[in-house]
């Protein structure tokens, strides 16, 4: 056992305790048998089992499985009990719970497809660290730290041991978390969160590259984006080669694609510490920087996952979207960060001069698959400023744009711009099949 490990299990005390059973208790043999959380703690379950031989231990409704960190204790309550028991002809046939096992697993758990979770609670229920686990007042497990590399869970009953996650629900199907590649898809900021308010760097992630669109300004202080195409070049880094773009204006009818050329200006690498923080280091027009970045978080931020299938049943629309048919006008786009009830829109198009122009929105939901509110154009200090004071950016309203969805995969933006109005049909871009979904 190498010394990382003899720590772990050093650090770690898992206590099970037992309530006395009492007449008619139907629950009460399932114990805590082992839990599972990856580095930021999307992915999580905890595995209940059965292990006293006792069937007809399904009536799970009602109680509840906690969970304590810090003196703060989260509680869920279990909406229904676990299928099984009938009327049959010789009377009650009991729901064969005898050795079998419960799953409950965070909505991130629940997206990656693996195992249908019994019962799913919210990201991040489980602590990292010094918790308390609690299942209906029958079993609880206390502990100092939990791994998490991505594989390995704790398995509590005696002895206490680390090995490879098993996740196995009450069907009895089964199957193992890999150490996932981290998906970085979103809009990420400065470093702290708020310290440069006022740019910002989108991310597509689909397979092994990021499509990076950076909002920032230019030496004069009008906004000025940058796009990146940034294949994987080692362990969580992405480089490539940075370019501005010029096109026709965002008002063109037609919006003629071929008219859109790109002009390289320099370099750009991004390299993540975990899921949620990284560095993006660059070179522009021969000025060299690198900036600690972070995820921007304004709601409930959701789990996103390569391979997602039919993003047409998507209900998050969290990418990076263009005009439908895809490809018909390659140049422009616009990325949606979609938290909660609320849409942050980027939209990277041209100026009426034909130079880079963009705007946002922060979109509230008006109506099922609608979205609503004020475009905003700013100017603030160059990208290269140092310090970069957030105090000098400059917000002026320009119109409106409203959003709206027919399935995950289909909308239409309209918007209306100092005057002019018009309306895009849209569609994500893929270009890693099947693409990233968000939920």
């Amino acid at each position: 056992m190498n010394h990382r490990l003899r720590g772990l299990l050093g650090a770690l005390s898992l206590g099970l305790c037992l309530v006395a059973p009492f007449a008619g208790a139907t629950f009460h043999t399932y114990q805590i048998d082992e839990i599972y959380t990856n580095a930021d703690g999307t992915v999580q379950f905890v595995v209940l089992h059965e292990a006293a031989g006792m069937n007809g231990q399904n009536f799970l409704s009602g109680h509840t499985f906690t969970a304590t960190a810090g003196g703060v204790t989260q509680t869920y309550t279990f909406p229904n009990d676990l299928a099984g028991g009938a009327e049959g002809g010789y009377g009650y046939m009991q729901s064969p719970t005898a050795f079998t096992r419960v799953l409950i697993a965070t909505q991130g758990f629940a997206a990656l497809g693996l195992v249908t979770p019994d019962y799913v609670i919210p990201n991040g229920f489980i602590p990292l660290a010094n918790g308390t686990l609690g299942y209906a007042g029958v079993s609880y497990a206390n502990y100092a730290t939990l791994p998490t590399d991505g594989t390995n869970a704790v398995f509590v009953n005696a002895p206490i041991t680390i090995a490879q996650n098993m996740a196995t629900n009450f069907a009895g199907k089964s199957g193992s978390v890999s150490a996932v590649v981290a998906n970085y898809e979103g809009l990420w900021w400065n470093a702290p969160a708020g310290s440069e308010s006022g740019w910002g760097i989108n991310f597509a992630h689909q397979g092994d590259v990021i499509f990076a669109s950076w909002f920032t300004y230019d030496l004069t202080g009008k906004g000025w984006w940058l796009v990146m195409t940034a294949p994987k070049t080692g362990a969580n880094t992405y480089s490539g080669a940075l370019y501005q773009t010029t096109g026709p204006a965002f008002n063109a009818v037609p919006f003629n694609p071929m008219k859109v050329a790109a002009t390289q200006v320099g370099t750009g690498t991004l390299s993540f510490s975990d899921a949620n923080n990284g560095t993006f280091a660059y070179t522009v027009n021969g000025i060299s920087q690198a900036k600690n970045i972070t995820r921007e978080v304004f709601g409930s931020p959701p789990t996103c996952t390569f391979g997602a299938g039919n993003l047409a049943a998507a209900t998050n629309y969290q990418d990076l979207w263009w005009a439908a048919p895809a490809g018909s006008e390659s140049g422009w786009g616009v990325n949606f960060t979609h938290e909660g009830d609320t849409i942050f829109a980027t939209w990277f198009t041209y100026d009426l001069d034909g130079t880079p122009m963009w705007l946002v929105v922060t979109a509230q939901k008006t109506a099922p698959g609608m979205y609503a509110g004020m475009l905003y154009r700013t100017t603030g200090p160059a990208f290269n400023a140092v310090p970069f004071n957030p105090a000098n950016v400059v917000a002026t309203p320009v119109g409106t744009a409203t959003l709206s969805f027919t399935d995950g995969n289909t909308g239409t933006f309209a918007y209306t711009v100092n005057g002019v109005s018009q309306a895009k049909a849209i569609t994500r871009q893929v270009f890693t099949n099947p693409g990233t979904a968000c939920q």
